[in-house]
């Protein structure tokens, strides 16, 4: 990013997230840091990120932006807060549209109930499209009993349930304010957390086909993230992540505090992440328009791992390495010295009769 350009950015930027002058020193460096970064992955919310405007279903742009990434080689995770059904449906528009074969198509993953499960596809089965299943969450004998508890009692405003893993989602206008959260929510997350040794349950807000829900999870999707990244062999900070509900209490607001993390709608007043989008000319994007400009910008590249089961298997393969660079190395000297010697033949072949050159390379009449 150009100076001009990033004074330009953080000028909006601070101005959106109401920073005083004093903390523009620190959104700067966050800036610098997500645009100078060299991205391995890239983590996308689904509803209002990556989809038309108002529907649940993905823009033609963001289909064929996601199809080149993974053709690239570059892993791609759909995080979410839909369930298993909804988000499959997504993952196989992607599919049908875009035509690419099951084998790039097996860089795709996704995480559904803001965390709770990952679906994938098993690398030597790539025809079986996120068929497998893992959870990344169980809940005790205790909560479920708990959160039973609340279903039985809050039936009529529970859209999704599911005890086992702890998920809950209920319409956010239940007290009649969408933006306050049901006491009887906080008192329920309270009551789990206790059961949890003290762990917190998280809730948050989002946005699902014009209607505002509250969901509570026992983890949430910056858990789900660092566990992805660690089955992928990357840092968490090279994974790009892209979301709708950066603000407080947003379903992305875990994974977007960081300074990988942009927003395509709501943004947190924190200092070092959650960054909105603009583009060059100063336009506030947002939606999959924001996310379609923001993966055209940064740099992203296939990830380099030499991840391996023991640690000998990594010390063989960094000494077949070496051997390899040496005979590179070694190769690289002898076609420059060819190079060299080429291009000095044919400059003295263009030189006058009976001249020759000085030592800076220039001619020298005799």
């Amino acid at each position: 990013m150009s100076p001009n350009a990033l004074a330009s950015y953080l000028k909006e930027t601070a101005k959106l997230k109401r920073t005083l002058p004093s903390e523009n020193k620190k959104l700067e460096k966050a800036i610098q840091k997500a645009f100078g970064r060299v991205y391995r992955a890239v983590a996308l919310d689904v509803d209002g990120t990556i989809t038309e405007p108002a529907t649940s279903n993905l823009s033609t742009e963001m289909v064929l932006i996601i199809s080149r990434l993974l053709q690239k080689g570059i892993p791609v995770i759909l995080i979410s807060g839909r369930g298993r059904t909804s988000l499959r449906a997504a993952a196989n528009q992607v599919r049908r549209e875009s035509k690419i074969s099951d084998w790039y198509l097996r860089r795709l993953q996704c995480v559904c109930y803001n965390g709770l499960i990952r679906l994938y596809t098993k690398t030597s089965k790539p025809d079986k499209f996120l068929e497998l299943e893992d959870f990344l969450f169980n809940t005790s004998s205790e909560q479920q009993q708990v959160l039973e508890e609340y279903k039985a009692q809050n039936e009529k405003y529970i859209a999704k349930f599911s005890s086992k893993i702890g998920y809950l989602r209920i319409r956010a206008d239940v007290d009649g304010l969408v933006e306050l959260v049901p006491r009887s929510l906080v008192e329920l997350s309270e009551k789990l957390s206790r059961l949890s040794g003290n762990e917190s349950w998280f809730i948050s807000r989002s946005l699902y086909e014009g209607q505002f829900w509250w969901t509570l999870t026992p983890k949430d999707k910056s858990h789900a993230l660092e566990k992805i990244a660690k089955r992928l062999g990357l840092p968490p900070s090279t994974i790009l992540r892209i979301g709708d509900s950066g603000g407080e209490n947003g379903n992305d607001e875990s994974i977007l505090n960081c300074d990988s993390g942009f927003s395509v709608g709501s943004v947190s007043e924190i200092h070092d992440g959650c960054l909105p989008i603009f583009s060059r000319s100063g336009e506030h994007l947002q939606g999959a328009k924001g996310t379609q400009w923001i993966i055209s910008t940064v740099k992203i590249f296939p990830p380099l791992s030499l991840q391996a089961e023991n640690p000998e298997s990594i010390e063989k393969r960094i000494a077949d390495l070496t051997g390899f660079e040496k005979l590179v190395t070694a190769r690289s000297r002898i076609e420059a010295k060819i190079i060299d010697a080429e291009i000095d033949g044919k400059h003295r072949s263009l030189l006058p009769t009976g001249a020759r050159l000085r030592a800076d390379g220039t001619s020298l009449r005799e």
